[in-house]
């Protein structure tokens, strides 16, 4: 955490990387290298490490969330991938990391950009009620993406709105060894049973089943 917000005070936002430590070899430019809106997410992180007594934590969150505000659209190159496609992944981190923001504070009233931009991604819902990896017509649905609308739905007191969705989440879960597993992309012909997405739709269908109330340091 301190390394983090030593680097918000040195730059004027969190870069994608050290920069002393150059760029990944061999790879194109892309949001999880070239973005910086979905470092919105790291506000977790530092606002533990406030509550924990760790100085200068809170205002380094504050500088990261003032530049995902002023830099957010869904169309914007810090969420493209190499192919030029929106990665909807990207953005959600970006509006969990607004919503922790106002969480943490108490806010009675959630951002403006994070209620507008949550319709934004209901409206690339597919028919079947699940969520694509990108912001385009052909993209195939995703698993990780899908929960993520969940539960922003369930933080954001949304939930009528993602019904349908909460039904597909549960028809692509797998039944596995160990209980249920969520597959990537579930149109896949060799479906990966995925680790994150899993995480993601378990807290999501815990709070569609249980309390919706959710402390801000509790998203996964």
């Amino acid at each position: 955490a301190s390394c983090l917000r030593d680097q918000v005070n040195q730059y004027g936002h969190l870069p994608t990387f050290v920069r002393t430590g150059g760029h990944p070899v061999g790879r194109q430019a892309t949001w999880s290298t070239v973005g910086r809106l979905h470092l919105a997410k790291v506000v977790q992180c530092l606002l533990l490490a406030d509550e924990l007594g760790a100085t200068g934590m809170r205002e380094a969150a504050r500088i990261i969330i003032d530049d995902v505000r002023s830099g957010f659209s869904l169309a914007s190159d810090s969420l493209r991938e190499s192919n030029g496609q929106i990665n909807l992944h990207a953005a959600c981190y970006a509006l969990e990391g607004l919503w922790i923001w106002d969480a943490a504070h108490r806010a009675n009233d959630h951002d403006e950009i994070l209620q507008t931009a949550f319709g934004e991604l209901l409206s690339y819902r597919r028919p079947s009620g699940g969520f694509p990896r990108n912001a385009c017509a052909e993209a195939l649905e995703q698993s990780d993406v899908h929960a993520q609308v969940i539960r922003l739905a369930m933080v954001l007191g949304r939930i009528a709105t993602v019904q349908t969705s909460i039904a597909r989440l549960r028809q692509v879960a797998l039944p596995s060894e160990g209980g249920w597993s969520m597959p990537y992309q579930p149109q896949a012909s060799d479906p990966h049973e995925n680790a994150w997405a899993t995480m993601f739709a378990a807290q999501a269908l815990a709070l569609v089943d249980g309390s919706s109330d959710l402390e801000w340091w509790e998203l996964i």
